[in-house]
């Protein structure tokens, strides 16, 4: 007649992907690689066809793990591939679904849709879907594996994939969010999240990056921003009610930084409160060849300021290895401004500190070339 239908089912009790693909089916998928293989397949077919394919596969071999109960229930229509329902069980005892549809386009394929995430152990779902990068996750997730629920839409073309209207409970902690990876020429790299407490202790005691592990919370917090800068358009939105760090509860945490090749904007660096104490930093540094410019101010305030300083990893927890300065500092009420220029390989700076630090009335103002 004048449309071709076929009804296709296909059953297997084991399938090996990774044999199949010679092990690089995972970075085929993961890499988005396989989308204009996929849209190469559809273009073949006459452009009336029509069809529905239901696919089970008990075991499936990918990416060296056993994937079990997958299921793939599709319609092929004149310009997609309609996904009534692809799930199957990944690594971490995670589950997941995705409904929607695939838009062949050749490099520019788009596959979107809804995606429930349901898992045990999101430690070793992450160490398996992010394989390339498992060496570093698990130095630096070493505590708790993480349970997540999570629904949002997916968006996927070629090697962007974007997370929208995410909601999330992670463990004990109820959040929503976006995020957007991206690589190609064009690579990205942002997330916002708002969630109502998040205990990062819990997951990576020894702190956010190997380096923060090996030389404390300064060399990981100049790695971290290092690597968010090479990372191309890096984008970090973050709001907490409570968030735990070093053993230490701050609360009212905004946060709100943008990186890239060419330097870091603090727009939004905010500690409403860590037991008395409060911080407020904002800035833009950019780093050009001949140095470095740019402006940043804070605004510290605390009657004790242990507590603070021991979520900036600044001193330890034990009061009694603490210099002696520490105990001296309250109460605290300071104001700092700077300001650099760089001209001609010559970078000239100026720093401004004007408050009170414990007994003492500070006013200073100093230059630097």
């Amino acid at each position: 007649g004048s449309t071709i239908r076929i009804d296709t089912k296909l059953e297997a009790s084991r399938f090996d992907v990774d044999e199949m693909t010679a092990s690089r089916g995972h970075d085929y998928v993961f890499s988005g690689e396989v989308f204009p293989l996929l849209a190469d397949l559809l273009g073949t077919l006459p452009s009336r066809v029509e069809g529905d394919v239901k696919l089970s596969v008990t075991s499936l071999v990918f990416g060296g793990e056993v994937l079990d109960g997958v299921k793939l229930h599709a319609e092929i229509e004149q310009d997609r591939l309609r996904i009534n329902t692809l799930e199957g069980s990944m690594p971490g005892q995670t589950r997941g679904r995705f409904v929607g549809s695939f838009l062949p386009a050749g490099s520019a394929s788009q596959l979107s849709g809804d995606v429930q995430l349901n898992s045990l152990s999101l430690r070793d779902f992450v160490n398996w879907a992010a394989a390339d990068y498992r060496k570093e996750v698990v130095k630096v997730w070493s505590g708790a594996r993480g349970r997540l629920k999570l629904d949002g839409k997916l968006d996927v073309v070629s090697n962007r994939t974007r997370l929208s209207d995410g909601q999330f409970t992670f463990d004990d902690a109820v959040g929503s969010g976006n995020f957007l990876i991206a690589g190609g020429d064009e690579p990205a790299l942002s997330a916002r999240i708002v969630v109502d407490s998040l205990n990062i202790d819990r997951y990576a005691p020894g702190g956010l990056t190997s380096e923060a592990i090996d030389a404390g919370l300064l060399a990981g917090a100049v790695d971290l921003a290092g690597k968010a800068m090479q990372a191309g358009e890096f984008g970090l939105k973050l709001q907490a009610d409570f968030l735990t760090l070093h053993g230490v509860t701050g609360e009212d945490i905004a946060i709100d930084i943008a990186a890239n090749a060419d330097g870091i904007e603090f727009r939004t660096v905010e500690i409403g409160r860590v037991g008395d104490a409060r911080l407020d930093v904002a800035g833009l540094l950019s780093f050009p060849e001949s140095g470095v410019a740019g402006a940043i101010t804070a605004d510290v305030e605390a009657k004790d300021p242990r507590g603070l300083l021991r979520l900036l990893g600044l001193v330890g927890g034990d009061r009694k290895k603490q210099p002696a300065w520490v105990g001296a500092l309250g109460p605290l009420d300071v104001k700092v401004s700077g300001e650099a220029k760089a001209d001609q390989g010559i970078t000239s700076s100026v720093l401004a500190i004007k408050g009170i630090a414990g007994a003492t009335e500070v006013d200073l103002n100093g230059r630097f070339r």
